[in-house]
């Protein structure tokens, strides 16, 4: 029996300045590419064309943190592939275990999320009440293999997006200890 491609179980939650959008991934071909969408209206194929892109090309499995996840830098040469593609953990040569795989870490001590699913995190520069979509598309193709809209909408505003404590003390009190580490993911791909 043929597998058939899936996303499902989008969830959305709006905190600190930023709304997290997870879903499940499911049997997605290698040259799948996600997209993100926002819109007034909730979000169907046929209006799809006049909803908001907010993220395009996401590789799949994003909720996977390859900053911690050793095999994301074990990269074979290969002159075809974009570096973001490289860099999304998509192409190592050995893939890594699922006990060592793990997912990004959303709100303060929490434990990460699952690293088989996929992640976007918006920052909203306007506020206002918007359903959101995910879509995946066979490589750069326009039309979308399929579509998973989100049932309810969801209210965001702008706002400072804050540090997420991964674990640990919180370092609040201005005392002496081992020196913060923090990791800044920019829109264009760079870190600070």
């Amino acid at each position: 029996m043929k597998k058939v491609p899936d996303l499902s179980e989008l969830t959305l939650d709006f905190h600190n300045g930023q709304l997290f959008m997870r879903w499940q991934e499911a049997d997605l071909p290698d040259n799948a590419r996600l997209r993100v969408w926002r819109s007034r209206e909730k979000i169907t194929v046929d209006n799809l064309a006049g909803a908001e892109l907010l993220a395009d090309m996401l590789n799949p499995g994003s909720a996977r943190d390859w900053w911690r996840d050793p095999a994301s830098f074990v990269v074979p040469r290969d002159e075809t592939l974009k570096s973001e593609e490289i860099f999304a953990g998509n192409v190592a040569d050995t893939g890594t275990s699922p006990q060592l795989a793990k997912g990004w870490v959303l709100k303060d001590d929490a434990p990460p999320i699952s690293p088989a699913g996929g992640l976007h995190v918006h920052t909203p520069e306007s506020g206002g009440t918007f359903y959101y979509a995910v879509s995946w598309h066979s490589g750069e193709a326009e039309k979308a293999e399929f579509l998973l809209t989100a049932d309810e909408p969801v209210t965001v505003a702008p706002g400072k997006a804050e540090i997420i404590r991964i674990a640990g003390n919180t370092g609040r009190s201005g005392t002496a200890g081992l020196p913060m580490i923090v990791y800044l993911h920019g829109r264009e791909g760079g870190s600070a």
